[in-house]
């Protein structure tokens, strides 16, 4: 079972993501246990208290701690958990690759490429 937790301070955008998820899972065969999170701060305790995810899934524009904040935070932590930012603009991309482990991927780009993303996180 893969540990994820979700980021974002959007309902709806929570719901796409866990959707995509459920297929993912479906289409794959790869079990998930999420956690969901409307703050960076709440998100970043429960990593913490529970050992992290093996999967992050982050918006960087948060209210509160931004997903590019979250990041830092669990990098200076050791956590190994793989980082897929999850976001509606571009602006940030040259955070890949100060957090590796991680992907970029923005929020409007079909299913489809969103599930060709996570094939490359569990390959």
């Amino acid at each position: 079972m893969v540990k994820v937790a979700i980021c974002d301070d959007s309902e709806i955008q929570l719901e796409v993501i866990k959707s995509r998820l459920r297929e993912y899972s479906r289409r794959r065969g790869i079990e998930f246990d999420f956690s969901v999170f409307t703050e960076g701060d709440q998100m970043l305790k429960a990593a913490e208290d529970n050992g992290g995810f093996d999967l992050y899934i982050l918006d960087i524009v948060l209210h509160g701690t931004k997903g590019t904040e979250i990041a830092t935070t669990l990098r200076e932590r050791k956590d190994p958990g793989f980082i897929l930012f999850y976001t509606a603009t571009e602006a940030f991309s040259n955070v890949v690759e100060t957090v590796q482990p991680c992907l970029y991927f923005i929020k409007t780009l079909p299913a489809e490429d969103f599930f060709n993303m996570l094939d490359q996180v569990f390959k």
